[in-house]
């Protein structure tokens, strides 16, 4: 009985130490993930940090919501310009708008990325110019344009109605101005947006940060686990000679003794 003994004796033994030592291997492995991944952090925030200004800009996420912004800004002065094409069909009304809009959106958006160039320490290209000078042209002649059918629904809207608190031409320059607000709003989110590099580095160092944060969890869990580990096998062999298991250079212990 006694021998019985002793062999489960051994046998737990060696089963905890192997337990001990797993653990071990598991701190060494989620030490060194962390410890790389803290230098990737490191560097990457650094590289970010080195870009220059004109690289930087309005996060992407901030360009969509602004963006957004200047399409709804754009979209009641582009239903006053498709009433005045007299459409009776809803959805056909809807389109018209809808294409007014963008229109308006994308000027000031290209003009936006036009004079993004001007942010850059370079030779201004020929070709920009003349498409910037295009792009600006073709938003003053889209907002006189607008004004213009603005000014005719008005109009007509102020014959057909008994009482008119705006005159015709105060409608439709006032609503004119809300377009023209719209092309600024999709100009800033051409012009200050950042770069593809500056967004890339962005999202790799909220990556980085959060496998970073991960890591260190696990970590912890694998040094609370050899802990447990190393606590029980001195309760069942109080007797048993100290476990030389190369704990890895850079463990800490987290709890006092």
């Amino acid at each position: 009985m006694r021998i019985a003994s002793d062999v489960r004796a051994k046998s737990l033994q060696g089963a905890m130490r192997a337990q001990i030592r797993d653990a071990v291997k598991r701190v060494a492995t989620f030490t060194r993930k962390t410890a790389d991944l803290a230098a990737d952090v490191l560097a990457t925030e650094t590289r970010r940090r080195q870009l220059a200004d004109y690289l930087r800009g309005w996060w992407i996420e901030a360009i969509a919501v602004f963006g957004a912004i200047a399409f709804c800004l754009e979209w009641y002065p582009s239903r006053l310009v498709a009433y005045a094409f007299d459409i009776s069909d809803p959805i056909a009304l809807n389109i018209v708008t809808a294409g007014i809009a963008v229109l308006g959106w994308l000027l000031g958006f290209m003009i936006g990325e036009l004079a993004a160039a001007y942010r850059k320490p370079q030779p201004r290209s020929t070709v920009r110019q003349i498409a910037l000078i295009l792009a600006v042209a073709g938003a003053v002649g889209y907002l006189a344009m607008g004004f213009q059918n603005r000014l005719v629904y008005a109009t007509i809207i102020a014959l057909e109605a008994k009482s008119q608190m705006l005159e015709p031409w105060k409608i439709a320059l006032s609503l004119s101005a809300l377009s023209a607000l719209g092309i600024i709003v999709a100009f800033l989110t051409g012009v200050l947006r950042e770069s593809t590099e500056a967004t890339a580095l962005r999202r790799a160092c909220v990556r980085l940060n959060r496998e970073l944060n991960l890591s260190n969890a696990n970590l912890a869990a694998a040094e609370d686990e050899l802990d447990e580990a190393e606590a029980a096998y001195r309760d069942a062999f109080p007797d048993a000679p100290t476990i030389v298991v190369g704990r890895p250079a850079s463990f800490r212990r987290r709890k006092s003794a």
